[in-house]
């Protein structure tokens, strides 16, 4: 169940390049971890860095019933 959603700004790290071609918009995180303390772990491939989430509000609700 999908209870909400979190994208990264791109900033002056983030990078892609394809066939020669570089661009520097593009976010590209999906490798993903959470802890036993809830805490989610976001990596973006594309240079953007690393996230430390945490879920508050209605979402963590959900995910605490």
């Amino acid at each position: 169940m999908e209870v909400a959603h979190f994208i990264p700004e791109p900033n002056q790290n983030t990078y892609v390049c394809e066939a020669g071609e570089c661009d520097t918009r593009a976010i590209q995180t999906n490798n993903t971890d959470t802890d036993d303390r809830g805490y989610i772990y976001i990596v973006d491939r594309a240079g953007t860095g690393t996230h430390i989430l945490q879920l508050t509000g209605d979402a963590k609700k959900i995910i605490e019933d």
